[in-house]
C-alpha cells in the first residue's frame, strides 16, 4: 500500500485509537477515518451515507487502503467516531 502523504494523511495516521487494545485490531483506524472523511467530502451527512459511499467506491478504496474483506457497517463508523474526543475530531 502507498503511504499516506500530506498534512491530512499525517494527522489521520497519528490519531489516537480509542478502541480497546487487542491482538485482532483490524482494520486500521486510519483506514476507517479515511473512509468516513471521504464520505463527508462527498456530501455524506451521516455514518450511513459514509458506509454507502464506501461500498459504491469500494474498488478505489481497496487500491489505496488496507481494508478487511467486508467494509465497515454504519454502526461501526458511529462507534469509532463516537469514542473519539470532540477536540480530536475537530482537529482532523
Amino acid at each position: 500500500m502507498p503511504a499516506m502523504t500530506g498534512a491530512l494523511g499525517e494527522r489521520l495516521q497519528t490519531s489516537a485509537d480509542p478502541r480497546r487494545p487487542s491482538a485482532n485490531l483490524n482494520p486500521r483506524l486510519v483506514d476507517r477515518l479515511s473512509l468516513g472523511f471521504c464520505g463527508g467530502l462527498a456530501g455524506g451527512e451521516d455514518c450511513v451515507e459514509s458506509a454507502e459511499g464506501a461500498t459504491v467506491h469500494e474498488a478505489c478504496f481497496r487500491s489505496v487502503l488496507e481494508l478487511p474483506p467486508s467494509l465497515p457497517a454504519p454502526a461501526t463508523f458511529t462507534r469509532v467516531l463516537a469514542r473519539r474526543k470532540p477536540t480530536t475530531r475537530q482537529a482532523v
